[in-house]
Parts: C-alpha cells; structure tokens; sequence
C-alpha cells in the first residue's frame, strides 16, 4: 500500500500542465491519441477498458481521462473532477480502486490519525466555478467512510 501511495504522489508531482487543444474523438485509435497528447500521467485496466490519465500537475483542476475498449479505440474523453463525478462515490461501498478508476490519481494523501483515515485530496472546481477540494476518506480496508468539500484556500486571498 505505502508503494502505491509513494507511486501517486511522485507520478502526479512529476506530471506537467497540457493543454489539449485537439481532443481524442470516438473510434481514434489509442497510439494516436498518445502520439497527440503525450505519455498519460497514468495507466489503469479495468476489464476491458483501459484508461489512460491526463492529470493537470500536483494541484490542477483536472483530470482528463480516455477510455479505451479492447481494441484500443478512444470510447470517451471527459474531465473527470466534477461534483457530479463525486456526488456518485457511495460511502461504505465505494473502495480506493473504485476512486482511482473514475477520478485518478490524487493531489495529496494524508492520514487522520485519530479514525485511522488515509484521506485522497483532489482539487477541482466545484460546479465547475469555485476553487474547491474534495477529501475523500478511507477505511483501514479502503472503503469510503467520509467526504468532505471545502474552499480551495489557494485561490483566495487573505484581503
């Protein structure tokens, strides 16, 4: 587990900003969409679906990912960091791989001691306007227990 969480961070630190002017569309082949935008900040399977991940740097708003099908054909392109995307995580269900797969790789992990949480922090902008973050907490078994959204203080100022 301390690999995976060592493996996030660094991946997401070491992802830079892209601006994907052309986005993939239907049917496009995989490679091509990789020949395009880049290496993906990260890969996942799930089945038969790959995913490949566009992380915006450490703190970015957003996340981009591309679903593949088996044959390697572009199915969707979305920003997956939206309160829509959060609003269907089911506490007491939801796992940390099920998180992984529809929001990638989170900003920060931190530990709350005191319930034993490992807590993904993911910066997005809430209704698609406001800075916020989304704080998703896990179980020692890594089922969701809480979330919890606020202000994201970097946008804000202290005048």
């Amino acid at each position: 587990m301390k690999r995976l969480v060592v493996l996030c961070v660094s991946s997401v630190v070491l992802a830079g900003c892209a601006v994907f002017a052309d986005p993939p569309q239907p049917g496009e082949s995989g490679e091509a969409v990789i020949a395009r935008m880049g290496k993906p900040t990260a890969q996942y399977q799930d089945g038969e679906t790959t995913l490949l991940e566009y992380a915006h740097s450490y703190w970015g708003q957003e996340t981009w990912m591309v679903r593949l099908d088996r044959s390697g054909r572009v199915l969707s392109y979305e920003q997956v960091l939206t309160s829509p995307g959060f609003a269907e995580l089911v506490i007491g269900k939801s796992t940390q791989r099920d998180v992984l797969l529809k929001f990638g790789q989170p900003g920060w992990i931190s530990r709350i001691y005191k319930n034993n949480y490992l807590v993904w922090e993911y910066h997005y902008k809430q209704d698609e306007v406001w800075p916020a973050v989304m704080y998703i907490m896990f179980d020692k078994n890594g089922v969701v227990q809480h979330m919890e959204n606020g202000l994201d203080l970097m946008y804000y100022s202290a005048d």
